[in-house]
């Protein structure tokens, strides 16, 4: 499982962006208590279609 900030570094991207992909459901993630966590399989499956 990845944190926000995690995937920050990962997508090199900024917090907003990352949360722009999430609250969609483009990138699946799940709220833990206040902070999101998203598991490896769906960041991989999110890179293999393409942030579009």
């Amino acid at each position: 499982m990845f944190t926000v900030s995690e995937l920050i570094e990962i997508l090199k991207v900024n917090r907003a962006t990352v949360l722009r992909y999430i609250k969609p459901g483009k990138l699946k993630g799940y709220l833990m208590g206040n902070a999101y966590r998203i598991p490896r399989k769906n960041l991989i499956d999110f890179l293999e279609k393409g942030s579009n």
